[in-house]
């Protein structure tokens, strides 16, 4: 009989066995468990054969072969020359297991199915039906943005190599009760000391230094070995709360970007945002580490 250490055992060592039976062909598994659970031993081990089982019709000798090997991965059958040895402890021992990751691949699955929002920001100059038509089947690019930000309960992480004052005035008072409510916000630009950009970011951090939690971040410096010759980036993102939601898209944050060009972006949930807020947590901590030797990194209060 399985004791409890050795059913520890088999957890970490064969359990890949049954996750991938439930992950590829769960309702045999879920009718084959529910047999097992339906007969109740007294005491002890019980010796049955598939045909003491009531199984699904059509039910494939290989469909049948691989439940029991999944199920012997787990210590919950032995078999012998056709006949098979229920164990009922370990089945007892397994049933929060087992559900458990029933849940956890649901929940993988329902993360990996939701479907990306298509948003675009449309011209106000161009004609109303080609507008219609640029529009259709598109969110509002500003808008998604504006609800993405109202709704970081955590922390936010902005990036655009451009600013201009116009967004920086519009989505100021929204940055500012979200850093009044304990949102940490951090924004990632190309520069901060010259240009109009660096010049709009000066002006945010100005107007928002009594909040705690803001901190901007710059990434540009003279690269010999880049084509171009600096080091940077082009990307522009909005992520929150460790990738509950996320924006990809061509808009800078910048009047032209939010609002005079016509420009395309997708809202991601689920693992697909979790993965852009990676990716830019560890930029931000490459900026951060290296942020002497390439002239980048947190920008001081002016």
């Amino acid at each position: 009989m399985v004791t409890g250490s050795t059913w520890k055992g088999c957890r970490r060592g064969v359990s890949k066995q049954y996750t991938a039976a439930v992950a590829c062909m769960r309702p045999v598994m879920d009718a084959v468990e529910h047999a097992l659970a339906g007969i109740h031993p007294e005491r002890g081990a019980v010796a049955l054969r598939r045909t003491s089982l009531t199984l699904p019709v059509g039910l494939s000798d290989d469909q049948w072969e691989a439940a029991v090997l999944a199920l012997e991965s787990l210590g919950i059958l032995e078999s012998h020359q056709g006949v098979y040895t229920l164990l009922p402890e370990s089945l007892a021992q397994t049933a929060d297991y087992r559900r458990g990751l029933r849940q956890g691949l649901d929940e993988d699955l329902r993360l990996v199915s939701r479907s990306p929002v298509l948003a675009a920001a449309v011209p106000v100059s161009i004609s109303a039906p080609i507008a219609a038509s640029l529009r259709a089947g598109f969110a509002d690019l500003r808008a998604e943005l504006v609800n993405l930000m109202a709704a970081t309960q955590e922390e936010l992480i902005l990036a655009s190599p451009f600013w201009d004052a116009e967004t920086v005035d519009d989505l100021g008072e929204l940055l500012a009760r979200r850093l009044a409510a304990g949102v940490r916000v951090k924004i990632l630009c190309r520069g901060l000391r010259s240009d109009a950009s660096g010049e709009a970011l000066r002006a945010l951090s100005k107007r928002l230094r009594a909040s705690s939690g803001l901190e901007i971040f710059e990434w540009f410096s003279p690269d010999a070995e880049d084509a171009l010759g600096s080091s940077t980036f082009h990307a522009k993102i909005a992520v929150a709360d460790g990738g509950t939601r996320a924006y990809v898209g061509s808009a800078n944050f910048t009047i032209s970007g939010l609002r005079s060009r016509y420009e395309v972006g997708v809202l991601l949930e689920g693992v697909q945002a979790q993965r852009i807020w990676e990716a830019m947590a560890t930029i931000l901590k490459s900026v951060a580490q290296r942020c002497e030797s390439l002239h980048f990194g947190r920008a001081d209060h002016p």
